[in-house]
């Protein structure tokens, strides 16, 4: 844990705190992340290390999403370097284990499927009883960033839903409400139908980019 031993104490004493009203998270936010030094309040973005960050998004009263990628990644006002950043597979495998005990992700129901590859960098997925990684690889080296998206309750009318196989008898479940997209997962797939007004239980937005 030698990279990020300085932060536990104070990344894991989120799970003290209950969530309240946008600005109590906010409050909560500068209380328990400022440890990793924040580089722009406004972008919600926090330093890890010397080349990559940290940033929270917040749905209502709860961390929605995390994203970790380089910095200049969330800052076009910062130089790209001349050789690509990347997290070893030792560090990220320690940032996730502090992540999880922040916010409960729960068990792995389904493994990395791999996605596509460009410029390098390829892509995998994988499901959480509590949300979705995914990860951004370089190949043989180790992570250009990975963001957790965690499900949350969604209500409205299911406009459009779609089955994509990604491996040997795996599939990836989405659903479309009120003009977005969300991943979801099997049971919640089948109970409802199109043009029926529903809340699903565990909604995560598509996003195509870290």
């Amino acid at each position: 844990m030698r990279h990020l031993i300085a932060y536990s104490c104070i990344l894991l004493s989120m799970t003290m705190y209950v969530a309240g009203s946008p600005e109590e998270n906010k409050k909560r936010d500068e209380r328990t992340i400022f440890i990793f030094h924040q580089l722009n309040g406004d972008l919600r973005l926090y330093e890890i290390d010397k080349n990559f960050a940290l940033q929270i998004d917040y749905d209502n009263r709860d961390i929605s999403i995390l994203r970790v990628a380089p910095k200049y990644h969330f800052d076009e006002m910062l130089p790209i370097p001349d050789y690509p950043k990347y997290l070893p597979t030792e560090q990220y495998d320690e940032l996730l284990e502090l992540i999880k005990n922040t916010k409960r992700l729960g068990k792995r129901v389904q493994w990395g499927e791999m996605g596509i590859c460009s410029n390098n960098i390829c892509t995998s997925r994988e499901r959480y009883e509590g949300g979705i990684i995914m990860r951004y690889e370089i190949p043989g080296r180790g992570y250009f960033g990975f963001r957790i998206t965690y499900y949350r309750k969604i209500s409205g009318r299911i406009e459009e839903k779609e089955r994509d196989k990604v491996g040997r008898e795996i599939f990836a479940y989405s659903i479309k409400i009120n003009g977005k997209w969300y991943w979801t997962v099997k049971d919640e797939y089948e109970k409802y139908a199109e043009n029926e007004y529903v809340t699903i239980q565990q909604a995560a937005p598509y996003e195509d980019s870290l």
